[in-house]
């Protein structure tokens, strides 16, 4: 899967901060940050300085992949294949600037 084509077409983003997202993962925030940096959990995505939250469909996702027992390669392709596709996302592309991506790649650094 390379796009997000198949996103029904009520398809709505949300995020979810970090308090909402402990009632769907109960993961303590270390355990959340180990993680990521593992690879098994999806970056937040940073909304100010310090304000990040999650994809809903993002976390989703990783919920199902652990109940369909995917294991933890399995589920790093998942959240890395997830984390790629953020720019797929309807409307993104459209909506932001041509040099926003490249600043916002730089800046990630």
């Amino acid at each position: 899967m390379t796009t997000l084509d198949h996103l029904p077409s009520d398809f709505a983003l949300r995020l979810l901060p970090p308090s909402e997202l402990a009632k769907r993962i109960p993961y303590p925030p270390s355990t959340r940050a180990l993680r990521i940096s593992q690879g098994l959990f999806p970056k937040p995505v940073k909304l100010s300085d310090r304000a990040v939250a999650w994809p809903e469909h993002e976390i989703e996702a990783v919920i199902a992949a652990r109940i369909a027992g995917y294991g933890d390669d399995r589920l790093r392709q998942l959240i890395s294949e997830l984390e790629r596709l953020r720019s797929s996302i309807p409307g993104v592309r459209q909506s932001l600037p041509a040099d926003a991506g490249s600043a916002r790649e730089s800046s990630d650094g």
